[in-house]
Parts: C-alpha cells; sequence; structure tokens
C-alpha cells in the first residue's frame, strides 16, 4: 500500500510588494583637522575645540626669503565615504608676501589622514611692522563607497595610563638587557611565558601591558608596550627608560602621549646605546622637569627635540650630560623664561662645534655651574641673550673650552663677567688670552 502526499491541482499565486527607503547618512561624513606644525614644530594648540578651524600667528618673518611653513593634517572619520578636498585661500594684497599651499586637490579616503602645507615667503623688506591676514577654506565633497571603511577611533581616546618607574616586580627590572622597545595602539597579547606578562597599568587593570621577548641572544628582549588607541604616560615619567643600557631602538614613539607629563627627569639616563632618538611627537606643554633626561646618551648622534615646548620647565640641570657624540643640537625651540637651574646642561658634549642659545631667556637663572664644561670642539658659542643678573653660581662655566673659541656676548658686563670667571680655573683649563670674545 502507498500512501501519497501532495497539492490540489489548485493554482496559487503569493505576491510581495515593497519600497526600500533609502536615506542619506550625512551625519556620517565628517573632517577634520588632527595635527599642525608651525615652521615645524607641532602646535596643536591652534586647533580649534571641534576641529574645523586653524588659527595661527606665525613668527616675524624679516629678511627676504624668510619662510613660514604651516603643515596641517585632516582626517576622513566617515566609514560611508571618501572625501574630495579642495583648498581655497584668500589674503590681503600686498606686495612682500607670496602664499603658496600644496595640494591644491586632494583625496581623503574613509578614515584616512592626509597632509597639506600652507607656505609664506617674504619677497621685500617692509619699511615698518605689518600685519597681513590669510583665509583659507577647505572644502571637501563626498564621494561614495562600495565598501564599509574601517571605524575611526581618535588616538588615546580609550588609553589607558602607564605605571611610573618601578623599583622591582615589573619591566624596569630587565632594563639592561632590553635592546629594542616598541610600542602598540592595539592590546594584542603576545606570546612569551607568564614571567615576562606585565600589567603595567597605573590602574592595575590591563589597560597598558607589558612583554618581553626573548631575542636570538635569550639574555635580551625586546619589550612592547601597547594600549587601545596608544599608551598615556604617566604624569611622573621620570626614569622611564633609565639605565636600558644596551637599548639600540625605540620605535613608534607616536604611539606614546605624553600630554600630561610634568616629570621628565632621568627618562633616558644612560642609555648609552641609542644612537638616534626623535622625540619631535611629545607634547611637553605641561613639563617642569627636564633635569638629566639624556643624561649619558654617550653613542647619540642624531636628537629631534623640534616641538619641545618648555615654557613651563624650571630645571634643565644635566640635561645633555654626557652626550658626547652629539655633533649637532638644535635647542632654538626652547623657552627659557622659567628655568632657574642650568648648571652642567651641556657638560660633556664635546663633540659640538657650534651651539646657538640665543635665543635662551636667562632672567630666573641662578646656576650656571659647569654649564658648557668639557666642550673641548665648541669653536663657536652666542650666549648673546644672556642676562646673568641673578646668578649666583657658575663655577666651570667655560672649563676645557678649546682655545680660539668665539663665545658672542650681550655687552661689555657680560664680557668682563666672563674674563672674571678665569680666576675659577686652572691655567690649564681655560685660557682668556685665547679666547675670543665678540660682542654681538
Amino acid at each position: 500500500v502507498m500512501l501519497i502526499v501532495g497539492f490540489a491541482a489548485v493554482t496559487s499565486t503569493l505576491v510581495i510588494n515593497g519600497i526600500l527607503n533609502i536615506g542619506e547618512n550625512s551625519d556620517d561624513f565628517n573632517i577634520i583637522f588632527t595635527s599642525a606644525k608651525l615652521d615645524g614644530r607641532k602646535r596643536n594648540d591652534f586647533i580649534s575645540e571641534d576641529k574645523k578651524h586653524i588659527e595661527f600667528i606665525s613668527n616675524e618673518l624679516k629678511s627676504i626669503d624668510d619662510e613660514m611653513d604651516l603643515v596641517y593634517e585632516v582626517t576622513n572619520t566617515s566609514r560611508n565615504f571618501d572625501a574630495d578636498v579642495h583648498i581655497e585661500c584668500e589674503s590681503e594684497s600686498n606686495e612682500y608676501i607670496m602664499f603658496q599651499y600644496t595640494p591644491s586637490q586632494m583625496i581623503v579616503e574613509s578614515s584616512e589622514t592626509k597632509s597639506g602645507i600652507l607656505k609664506a615667503s617674504m619677497l621685500k623688506a617692509v619699511t615698518e611692522e605689518t600685519d597681513i591676514s590669510i583665509t583659507c577654506t577647505l572644502v571637501a565633497e563626498a564621494k561614495e563607497r562600495e565598501s564599509l571603511g574601517e571605524e575611526y577611533i581618535e588616538p588615546f581616546s580609550k588609553s589607558g595610563v602607564m605605571m611610573s618607574y618601578k623599583y622591582n616586580g615589573s619591566i624596569w627590572d630587565y632594563g639592561s638587557n632590553i635592546t629594542k622597545v616598541i610600542f602598540e595602539n592595539k592590546l594584542k597579547p603576545h606570546e612569551t611565558s607568564d614571567e615576562l606578562t606585565f600589567d603595567i597599568s597605573s590602574n592595575q587593570d590591563k589597560s597598558v601591558m607589558g612583554y618581553l621577548i626573548p631575542n636570538e641572544d635569550t639574555s635580551k628582549y625586546t619589550l612592547y608596550i601597547q594600549g587601545d588607541t596608544g599608551v598615556k604616560a604617566n604624569s611622573n615619567s621620570s626614569n622611564l627608560f633609565s639605565g636600558f643600557t644596551n637599548l639600540l631602538e625605540i620605535e613608534n614613539l607616536n604611539y606614546l602621549d605624553t600630554s600630561n607629563v610634568t616629570n621628565m627627569i632621568r627618562m633616558f639616563y644612560n642609555c648609552s646605546s641609542l644612537t638616534s632618538l626623535d622625540v619631535s611627537n611629545f607634547d611637553t606643554s605641561n613639563l617642569t622637569d627636564l633635569r638629566s633626561m639624556f643624561y649619558g646618551c654617550s653613542s647619540l648622534t642624531s636628537l629631534d627635540l623640534s616641538n619641545f615646548d618648555t615654557s613651563k620647565v624650571t630645571d634643565m640641570r644635566w640635561m645633555f650630560f654626557g652626550c658626547k657624540s652629539l655633533t649637532n643640537l638644535d635647542v632654538s625651540s626652547f623657552d627659557t623664561i622659567n628655568v632657574k637651574f642650568m648648571s652642567s646642561m651641556f657638560n660633556g658634549c664635546s663633540s659640538l662645534k657650534i651651539l646657538d642659545v640665543s635665543n635662551f631667556d636667562t632672567n630666573n637663572v641662578t646656576n650656571m655651574d659647569g654649564m658648557f664644561y668639557g666642550c673641548r670642539n665648541l669653536i663657536s658659542l652666542d650666549i648673546s641673550s644672556f642676562n646673568t643678573i641673578n646668578v649666583t653660581r657658575n663655577d666651570n662655566m667655560f672649563a676645557l673650552m678649546p682655545n680660539m673659541a668665539i663665545i658672542k656676548v650681550k655687552d661689555k658686563i657680560t664680557q668682563d663677567w666672563i674674563l672674571a670667571l678665569s680666576s675659577n680655573y686652572r691655567p690649564e683649563d681655560w685660557t682668556t688670552e685665547n679666547v675670543i670674545i665678540k660682542e654681538a
């Protein structure tokens, strides 16, 4: 017996009618300024709170061919749209300044950041001071995408705070055996042993992790320091890399947010194997103490301090002590108006030939002991801005400088002050007869 089940011979028609309601996601399209540099110095304080405007005042342009560069970065935070961005600039009519901006047009894809440059060049000198205003507008037009872009997450928005230096039981126990440090902006565990894995967050909530990975020479390590969207440095970042005597390289320092740091005492103390260091990304606007920051970095040949804001710093003692391999040191961005202590600041910088500290405001400095001690190859030193009225200690300030060194001073008073220092030195250290002092 067979049982057959089926549909009856009846025709049935099913119909679905629908409307797809597609709306414009205009809220998703947003272009913001994420960085600004004026003449090589980071100035994110020029960016408005809503990140839609940049306002700045340039340094004075005084001579023909003097230039001003504003480098800005724009970021497309949209996931649905790319952006066609073009710039339009207007300036007051004048015959003194030529403005250039590049690029005039660029495609900024979803979650992408691109930079542009606004440049002003002086064509001829003026007979009286004047201000010339310029207004540039970036116009961004949305362009459709065929795939969803990555979500934009503001750097450091989810970051944890790194703990301050710990005497034992953490990464610093291995400092002298670490050859490389790599900062990362995502929490992603590295394969290593439990004893080489550390919670180095200030709150001990694992928001900042450290992983030591043995090198081929298993007595040496690579250190990974990571947090979501980067790592926030502790307000007390003293000794952060102190004693890392075998450290050769630091990667991704831009993932370290130093905006809340007040103390960088001995931060790179005795990093004697490090040959190059770029800290131009550091936000140092809240720094007050730079004592011994690069003390004993004896192999350092390249040091980029171009964006250092030192306007709140009071102490620069021993800052570059023993940096004997530096042949060039640009401290032109330093604001020293609040500094009280400069003793041994450049002590032992024996490879420097030229040092320009003519921008230093020393009105509040009380101690210059050994400031240029042992700068054996320094043949040109510009201290023409120095006011030494409050200096009470200056022993060995110029000791062990070379014969025939040219020291530029402000006036006869400063010249006499320097000459008087010779009574503090042994004849073999410094002979005033062989030092050329020029009034600036």
